[in-house]
């Protein structure tokens, strides 16, 4: 899947899907993993990773429609999440902020006390 994330259009990318056979037991397709760091001048990473994937049944709508993110608030910034749903009929659904949660990894911090 080449070019910036996204940029696919959702007719293009089921026909690609399309293109890749699944194994007879697999819950999942993975189409595309890249997992990149940029440094900035003063050091700084940023991490960036583009997951797509097909799921392939039942199991796999139960087992990977989660996606998630770790962040330490006092030294990293809030992480950017993007994701976009294609069914098979070429419907696009978009991940909105309202669908996103902010929760303590360890409960032990949600009060600030270590």
């Amino acid at each position: 899947m080449e070019g910036p994330a996204f940029s696919l259009d959702p007719s293009t990318l089921r026909q690609r899907t399309g293109e890749i056979p699944a194994d007879k037991y697999s819950e999942t397709t993975i189409l595309l993993d890249d997992l990149r760091f940029v440094f900035d001048e003063a050091g700084r990473a940023t991490e960036i990773n583009h997951l797509n994937y097909d799921i392939e049944s039942q199991e796999g709508v139960e087992n990977c429609s989660e996606i998630s993110a770790e962040w330490q608030s006092w030294h990293q910034d809030k992480p950017e999440i993007k994701a976009r749903v294609v069914t098979a009929e070429g419907a696009v659904h978009w991940l909105g902020p309202k669908t996103l949660n902010d929760v303590p990894l360890r409960p032990e911090f949600a009060s600030g006390a270590r």
